[in-house]
């Protein structure tokens, strides 16, 4: 059971990337899933190789990540019904740092991170523009309260890439669409798997105002020290 703007919905076939099978997104990644009901993993990439960046093209924002089209009339409509129901109006802002590894390859893009590659800021600022354009929409649809980002760069002990390399390639674009969501009064949600508390700072400092740490991964102590009059907590155990 999943809820929308207005309904519930049932699903009698789980949406993609839940169910099992492969399956091509619309940025042109190929996800596999064997295990039905936890999302699949990325097996092909599209800018994997160097000469494909160039000359990609990402998806209309007029579809989602599995290309049904969006009608944003509906979603303006939805959203100030939303309001007027006095409900808090959460939407989705879009993925970051895990849609440049989809794109890109997970091991290309740390090796574009450990070298400094060219192909680093190309692959990222792909992912930047299509993001101001994602975040320019649902300003303009007003009402909105809240705007939810995910962008996993957390492992079980530490973050994928270093905090000196977050702030020299990820914080610029970070704090540009985070700065564009608090210019329209809107509250932005990080959304990270993983250890990423040697990042609280950053986060905090770039305008993310609420995150969900993951408990094992951060341990408690950790969260309350890197967190606590920063960011609101959001945890679960």
């Amino acid at each position: 059971l999943f809820e929308n703007a207005s309904h519930l919905r049932t699903y009698t076939e789980l949406p993609k990337p839940y169910a099992l099978g492969k399956y091509v997104d619309s940025w042109g990644c190929i996800w596999s899933n064997a295990h039905q009901g936890a999302e699949g993993q990325v097996v092909f990439s599209p800018l994997h190789d160097n000469n494909a960046i160039a000359t990609y093209v990402p998806p209309s924002l007029d579809i989602d990540d599995w290309g049904v089209p969006i009608n944003w009339d509906e979603r303006k409509k939805a959203i100030a019904d939303m309001k007027s129901r006095g409900e808090w109006v959460s939407m989705f802002g879009g993925r970051l740092f895990d849609r440049m590894y989809f794109l890109r390859g997970f091991t290309e893009l740390m090796m574009d991170f450990g070298e400094e590659n060219v192909q680093l800021l190309q692959v990222r600022d792909i992912v930047w523009d299509y993001q101001k354009r994602l975040v320019q929409k649902w300003t303009d649809c007003g009402n909105i309260d809240e705007l939810v980002f995910h962008t996993d760069f957390g492992t079980q002990t530490s973050t994928m890439i270093s905090p000196a390399h977050f702030r020299k390639y990820l914080f610029p674009m970070f704090s540009d669409l985070f700065g564009m969501c608090k210019q329209a009064g809107i509250r932005v949600r990080l959304s990270s798997d993983g250890n990423i508390v040697p990042l609280a700072d950053d986060l905090s400092a770039c305008g993310v105002v609420a995150h969900d740490p993951q408990f094992r991964a951060c341990g408690l102590h950790n969260i309350a020290h890197y967190y606590l009059g920063k960011i609101v907590i959001l945890l679960d155990l």
